[in-house]
């Protein structure tokens, strides 16, 4: 393994909340214990928050992930821990090897990326970071355990095109609220079960949540969709993709933009001059097959493109609630007498979308819109509730439906 670490930035990389990966300032990472490798001390360790946004070149080549973590530890000189029990169970050893390189990419892009191309069964890797401490875990540790937790959600409910909503509307509106943060934890891989008492519940302006620490990082990310929706010919990529993600998203369209392309570049990463490109085990093994399936990209927070299966990248596809009550106002008020009803208006201006937005194809959609909670959560979701449009779909999608109801608006 060759690491070379390039400079120290003043302050930690920026982000994004996809899969929620756990940051805790005030308390050491949990399953810290399990890790085969002692922590340094406070006064020998590097601080963790500056390290992790420290830029490094990263050379794999069927190396053992006990030494990948051994020499990251050692070259950043920070306090990194490995819950070896927690990847046992997703069925990966010390001795798993790991292929992977990386350009200028961060300590902690380069943690997210070795996770991402170990072969880990039922999960997903993660890690968390407290106490001046990087702990490497999966999702399934990180979602054990479970505290009640009430949220007020006024903000996600009082909504509608013509103003404040009727009680009918907030409680349709709860139970849709209820549906999409339920759906959005099993994308994540948070576990829910009623009979013992995981689970989330809508009652009034209320939602009670009984979730890992994890999974409540996920249901805020989701309210907080619905209390401040995308307006018409706001940039969807701002809130979707950190600025390092958006310059490689513009990169990227410019090498992938027909049939066969993402496939040629997994086949071929040194064609991204300028981001790194990671293919997931999963989409390697695709590549090997006389017919591949479709293939399907990811960018993370560090500008890295993630390139996995279809169905793999689409419960990764982020949700966007787009804010349709201004151009349904609009387009009622610039309407000839007798002025069409709100929900003659909404339902008109989804079909356009539709219409000119084709819903991206995996094998478990068939190419068709579908709704939120649906299945197995794999295929593109489009749900219209007063005003507010909920859309589950690759990045590339959602600016295209950011696009169309841009000139809707006009």
């Amino acid at each position: 393994m060759r690491v070379e670490v390039l400079f120290l930035c003043a302050a930690a990389a920026a982000s994004m909340g996809a899969s929620a990966t756990v940051r805790q300032s005030a308390s050491a990472p949990g399953g810290a214990a399990s890790s085969q490798a002692a922590a340094l001390s406070d006064g020998m360790a590097a601080n963790i928050d500056r390290a992790m946004a420290s830029t490094m070149n990263v050379t794999l080549q069927n190396d053992p992930l006990k030494n990948v973590f051994a020499n990251l530890r050692k070259s950043t000189n920070t306090n990194l821990v490995v819950n070896w029990a927690a990847l046992a169970r997703a069925g990966i050893t010390p001795e798993t090897p790991v292929t992977l390189t990386l350009k200028g990419a961060t300590y902690e892009e380069v943690v997210r990326c070795v996770l991402e191309t170990l072969p880990l069964k039922g999960t997903r890797g993660n890690y968390a970071v407290g106490g001046n401490t990087l702990e490497v875990t999966t999702n399934a540790e990180l979602s054990k355990g479970a505290s009640p937790q009430l949220f007020q959600i006024e903000r996600a409910i009082l909504y509608s095109p013509t103003g404040r909503a009727t009680p009918a509307q907030e409680a349709e509106h709860a139970r849709l609220v209820g549906r999409v943060v339920e759906s959005e934890l099993l994308r994540a891989g948070e576990p829910l079960d009623k009979k013992a008492g995981r689970a989330v519940a809508v009652k009034g302006t209320s939602l009670a949540a009984n979730v890992s620490d994890r999974g409540q990082a996920i249901l805020e990310g989701v309210l907080s969709r619905f209390a401040q929706p995308v307006k018409p010919n706001a940039p969807v990529a701002n809130v979707l993709l950190t600025r390092k993600g958006r310059d490689t998203e513009a990169a990227l369209r410019k090498l992938v933009s027909g049939p066969g392309d993402l496939a040629a570049l997994a086949k071929d990463p040194a064609k991204a001059a300028t981001f790194n490109v990671v293919v997931l085990p999963a989409a390697a093994a695709e590549l090997a097959k006389p017919q591949p399936g479709e293939l399907g990209e990811q960018i993370t927070p560090g500008g890295t493109v993630l390139i996995g299966t279809a169905e793999e990248m689409a419960l990764r596809w982020p949700l966007v609630v787009f804010d349709l009550r201004d151009v349904i106002k609009r387009t009622i008020a610039r309407a000839a007498k007798p002025q069409p009803g709100v929900g003659e208006v909404q339902d008109r201006l989804v079909k356009a979308i539709q219409a000119a937005v084709a819903a991206p194809g995996v094998a478990a959609s068939g190419g068709r819109w579908g709704d939120i909670g649906t299945a197995d959560g794999t295929g593109p979701a489009m749900v219209v509730s007063d005003g507010l449009l909920l859309v589950v779909a690759p990045v590339a999608v959602q600016e295209q439906i950011a696009a169309e109801v841009a000139k809707l608006y006009k």
